[in-house]
């Protein structure tokens, strides 16, 4: 049963290890500065509450402060707003993102397993069955893809976690929701007009000053017709 006297125990073996991984003659500022900023770690969980379940967590790092160290080297301290020193502060961001990580890869788990079960029991259907349900495939594979790469927070992914088959609740919302693949589609046709609309109005396609042969009949058309040009195509044609 992991529990924060572990984690301790654990930290501090590290710590020794690093020590005596270097000469006594051989340590210069840079170790020394390193061995703070493990210590100042090792002090911070020392004086952190930790569950169960946390120091679970912690136990399973293959190097707790080495992962401790390589968080806070990496933060964007001006950005966050952040003391550098501040030592609690990023050991509890840390162990935050800890939690966050592991419960978004217990979701990802759940729904890929879910979606492994679904296709194993295709495999005993006929090939007209497997084609009736060729869009729940291809769907319910987006929705594992949006899964693993998405922007769910704490909150969205523990939501999702008290259900037991989140892929097929997913697939089910979606089946009674009002937008659709071809809304969807619509959406990006009508987006790819619009860019094809702004680089012909910037005559982009044009060759010595002439269209290309395919678009010599749109230019008949509109070249003449009176149009509120965007400010930043005016910038592009001034240009």
């Amino acid at each position: 049963m992991a529990d924060k006297e572990g984690v301790i125990k654990r930290i501090d073996e590290e710590l020794k290890k690093f020590e005596e991984s270097v000469p006594v003659a051989k340590r210069d500022d840079i170790f020394f500065n390193d061995l703070q900023v493990k210590t100042a770690f090792r002090n911070a969980l020392y004086n952190t509450p930790l569950t169960e379940r946390m120091a679970g967590l912690i136990e399973k790092l293959d190097n707790i402060l080495d992962r401790m160290f390589d968080y806070w080297s990496e933060l964007d301290f001006e950005t966050l707003k952040l003391d550098r020193n501040d030592f609690y502060e990023v050991t509890h961001r840390f162990l935050e993102q800890l939690d966050y990580d592991d419960r978004d890869r217990q979701l990802y788990e759940r729904a890929s397993n879910e979606y492994a079960e679904f296709l194993e029991n295709l495999k005993g259907k006929t090939p007209q069955q497997i084609i009736d349900v060729a869009y729940e495939i291809v769907m319910k594979a987006d929705i594992l893809s949006l899964l693993e790469y998405h922007d769910l927070d704490k909150k969205q992914i523990n939501i999702l976690l008290t259900i037991q088959n989140p892929l097929d609740c997913i697939y089910t919302e979606w089946q009674h929701s009002d937008y659709s693949y071809m809304d969807m589609l619509r959406d990006s046709m009508n987006s790819m007009i619009d860019t094809q609309e702004h680089e012909l109005t910037i005559h982009n396609y044009h060759i010595y000053g002439k269209p290309p042969a395919i678009m010599e009949d749109y230019y008949a058309e509109y070249e003449n017709e009176e149009q509120e040009i965007p400010q930043e195509i005016e910038e592009e044609l001034e240009q």
